[in-house]
């Protein structure tokens, strides 16, 4: 849901609509998967779990998975699989920031009429 390809206000709705819906979908999913893991569902991975149901969605299930039991369970026990790697040094609450990036021009500091005749004497020396 980065770019969102729409020209219509109501396209635009729709589209957003259905990312929603599929967020929650897999959130539900990943709940009754964590479950039946017997896992918190913080310890699985979205964007794995986004991958495997959607593998799961345009490759199909095995065939032996329709021969033994349903395709639900089967992709819940997929979803299951998806945890998040074990980090042994990460906070469990690590504030979201990013760093300065470093700036090709420094800062102007004061007036802009007295920087340019500093840089005029620079240039003349």
């Amino acid at each position: 849901m980065a770019d969102f390809d729409v020209q219509s206000a109501a396209m635009f709705c729709l589209e957003l609509a259905v990312g929603l819906l599929t967020y929650n979908l897999i959130c539900a999913l990943m709940v009754k998967a964590a479950d039946q893991a017997e896992l918190s569902p913080m310890q699985l991975s979205f964007s794995r779990c986004l991958r495997r149901f959607r593998e799961a969605l345009t490759q199909g299930v095995p065939a032996w998975v329709h021969a033994e039991r349903t395709a639900l369970f089967y992709l819940l026990e997929q979803l299951g699989l998806c945890k998040l790697p074990w980090q042994s040094g990460k906070v469990k609450h690590e504030p979201r920031k990013v760093r300065r990036r470093p700036e090709s021009f420094p800062a102007l500091k004061g007036d802009r009429e007295a920087a340019r005749k500093h840089l005029l004497a620079e240039m003349a020396q």
